[in-house]
């Protein structure tokens, strides 16, 4: 495998890792507690924005790499938000 093939290797798993790990996590405990008290809704709409951003540069680029790590993170971040504005509705 080339430099370049494990560096992009490396960076799909990385991602994975952050979006399969943390998202999912801070999902559960959302739906466990049904409250987004203390969750900064401008920064999740900026993580989704970001997200979205680097998974159209990676569409436009024809980048597989960027554009399956990004996707999953428009995937996690996006049920995140969805959450996050659910709850802070429902408590306020």
């Amino acid at each position: 495998m080339s430099f370049e093939g494990t560096i992009s290797t490396l960076t799909i798993i990385s991602s994975l890792a952050v979006k399969l790990i943390g998202g999912p996590g801070q999902i559960k405990l959302l739906i466990q507690t049904k409250n987004a008290q203390g969750i900064s809704l401008l920064q999740w709409i900026l993580v989704v924005l970001s997200y979205v951003l680097w998974l159209l540069h990676g569409i436009v680029k024809k980048d597989i790499t960027v554009i399956v790590g990004q996707g999953i993170g428009v995937l996690t971040s996006g049920v995140t938000l969805f959450f996050i504005v659910k709850y802070r509705e429902k408590n306020a």
